[in-house]
């Protein structure tokens, strides 16, 4: 039986090979899940979790556990681009520029051992698509030159519908910058999930943005 921190029971775990398993559909607080009880182990039994929870994207809140994340949007013009101001509707069409800076923040724990590469993801919303010819566009729109150095930091790209995955590695920094272009395509509202980053070989060290509305009129 799994109980969360306030004594409340979530329910049974189901045996699997090597572990235990289950889904709990419950409404319940971050905060009441930060320390799980699990009746019903033996004293000699030591008990490793891996927690996922589905959280709504207006819920999150900014967090920062060895890594500071910042994002901001630019719109592409004919002569280059220019700040984007959300709260102001946008128009179908348009072609929006997203940059988040992730940054190191000193280790406290000496337990951690930070790597040279983090696993950014970027949100995209439903009412956009992703432009692949990224590179391109950063160039012609002199937000990101197509500098080898820049672009040789990043080691891999995934794309989804909603959202954009790089692996970047900091070259001797404690900084990286990463970008992704959408292109505007259907009238409505919609959210933009919140940015995402953490070490690629140790996801304590982690850190996100807050989740954004967006209105295309």
């Amino acid at each position: 039986m799994v109980k969360t921190t306030d004594q409340r029971e979530l329910g049974e775990l189901s045996p699997i090979p090597s572990g235990f398993v289950g889904r709990f559909d419950a409404e319940v607080t971050p905060a009441a899940v930060s320390e799980l009880v699990m009746e019903g182990l033996e004293a000699e039994d030591v008990a490793y979790a891996r927690i996922l929870m589905e959280v709504p994207y207006g819920s999150v809140q900014p967090q920062s556990r060895g890594l500071t994340v910042e994002r901001s949007f630019r719109r592409v013009t004919p002569g280059g681009s220019e700040a984007l101001d959300l709260s102001k509707p946008l128009r179908k069409g348009d072609v929006v520029v997203s940059e988040v800076r992730v940054r190191r923040s000193p280790v406290q724990d000496v337990r951690s051992l930070p790597s040279q590469f983090l696993v950014i993801e970027d949100g995209v919303p439903s009412l956009a698509q992703t432009i692949d010819d990224d590179e391109t566009m950063l160039a012609d729109a002199g937000i990101q030159p197509k500098e080898d150095t820049y672009w040789a930091s990043i080691k891999e790209t995934q794309r989804s519908p909603h959202k954009t995955v790089r692996i970047g590695k900091l070259l001797g920094r404690d900084e990286i910058k990463v970008y992704q272009v959408w292109r505007v395509t259907f009238n409505g509202k919609a959210a933009i999930p919140p940015a995402h980053a953490f070490d690629m070989y140790d996801e304590s060290l982690q850190g996100c943005t807050e989740s954004c509305q967006v209105r295309v009129q």
